[in-house]
């Protein structure tokens, strides 16, 4: 399943958020939404930084947007070898400055201060030419839209788009790359598309709603979430993941119906009737990845798990789940795929980018062998103190510890 786990990038806390001897604030560095670009061997990522009071309330925040060139990262076996060369490119800017340069330096928001709100981007996709990095935004401003970026890859430059969306959470393009679809968590929660006909990057998007999970709906979803590796090869299907409720979904793009497909082992609000399999995850869902034939659903937690789920065909029968990796101490919370290579990469609560190194990727495992509904790769670990902050952003393998 994963024949090797290695450290690619690193990233520090800025001092603002270094732990204090004399304070009792928790402070995290999450890597996070990462996508490759065009070629491979280039990925970008978001870089989420915050701190949480005892009372578990964010005391303090900040967000950057980097690439990592992984042409410097060596090909040598493990985790020993060069780290990727990584780039800033933008960090985070005011809600009410939408458009224009990136901002000279980084801003360290701090709640109930009276500070101008910053727009938060979750999503990532890379523009049809690769120039540009996608992103969908919103803001903790009451009054503030949410927006599609576009973030320019070479000048940190940024043009973004209002849509009519309350709350966007993640964004992905069909394979053709000629429609975008974008979350909203605003109940009711919905998933909305738009065309893109632009050669590159979009200029206008009119968003309509293709499911909404309302009271009324017969769906119990509260907070959707897509990436840019949530549809099958073929666009017939779309995975999506709900945080709030530690549940795996189906959306088939023709029919336009939504399916329930995984389930927390502990989720009483589904009966045990349901065709769902039953994972015993620990955290909250963070990411997922689909591989292009549509049948191996990975997806990460808060708790540091990594998992796997096998489907009997694009947004067919769920048929088997298989944990393959658990870190003992940080959490996941970004998944990339590279099938060409057999590459996993997952963000860490800590700075870090793994890469995984799988033989399930260039061609995925057979539906038809028999297989027990869950089964478990990854070693035991012994119980140990794991600092997870309350509202993340959201192995059998011996996983490298940080670089030094």
């Amino acid at each position: 399943m994963l024949t090797g786990c290695r450290i690619i990038v690193s990233e520090q806390k800025d001092p603002a958020f270094l732990p204090s001897p004399y304070g009792n604030e928790k402070c995290f560095i999450f890597i996070q939404n990462i996508v490759y670009g065009p070629g491979g061997k280039h990925i970008y990522y978001v870089v989420h930084q915050f701190c949480e009071g005892p009372d578990e309330k964010r005391t303090k925040e900040a967000m950057s947007y980097l690439e990592a060139d992984l042409t410097s990262v060596s090909e040598g076996v493990g985790a020993v070898g060069s780290l990727a060369t990584t780039r800033l490119i933008s960090h985070w800017w005011p809600a009410l400055i939408p458009n224009g340069p990136p901002p000279l330096s980084a801003v360290v928001f701090v709640p109930q201060t009276g500070m101008p709100y910053m727009a938060l981007g979750w999503g990532t996709e890379i523009s049809k030419n690769g120039t540009h990095l996608l992103l969908s935004a919103a803001s903790y401003g009451p009054s503030d839209p949410s927006w599609v970026v576009a973030l320019n890859i070479a000048n940190g430059s940024r043009s973004s788009i209002p849509i009519t969306v309350a709350l966007a959470n993640g964004l992905t393009f069909n394979p053709t790359k000629t429609k975008m679809y974008v979350c909203d968590m605003q109940d009711p929660a919905k998933i909305l598309e738009g065309a893109v006909i632009d050669p590159d990057v979009p200029t206008r998007l009119v968003m309509t709603t293709v499911v909404e999970f309302g009271p009324l709906s017969g769906y119990n979803v509260s907070s959707p979430a897509v990436g840019p590796y949530s549809f099958s090869g073929d666009g017939s299907c779309l995975y999506f993941f709900d945080e709030d409720y530690r549940r795996l979904w189906t959306f088939q793009t023709v029919s336009r119906v939504a399916t329930l497909i995984a389930v927390g082992s502990n989720d009483t609000a589904v009966p045990l009737t349901s065709s769902a399999l039953r994972v015993p995850v620990e955290g909250g869902l963070t990411a997922l990845a689909v591989s292009s034939n549509g049948v191996n659903v990975f997806f990460t937690t808060s708790w540091g798990e990594l998992f796997l789920i096998t489907m009997s065909e694009p947004c067919g029968t769920p048929l088997m789940v298989e944990e393959l990796a658990e870190h003992p101490t940080e959490s996941f919370s970004g998944l990339a795929i590279h099938e060409a290579d057999g590459k996993l990469l997952v963000g860490t609560g800590n700075g870090l980018v793994l890469e995984f190194t799988t033989t399930l990727l260039p061609s995925g495992p057979s539906a038809s062998t028999p297989s027990p509904p869950y089964t478990s790769s990854a070693a035991p670990q012994p119980p140990m103190s794991r600092s997870v902050p309350t509202a993340a952003p959201p192995s059998s393998r011996a996983f490298p510890g940080p670089a030094n």
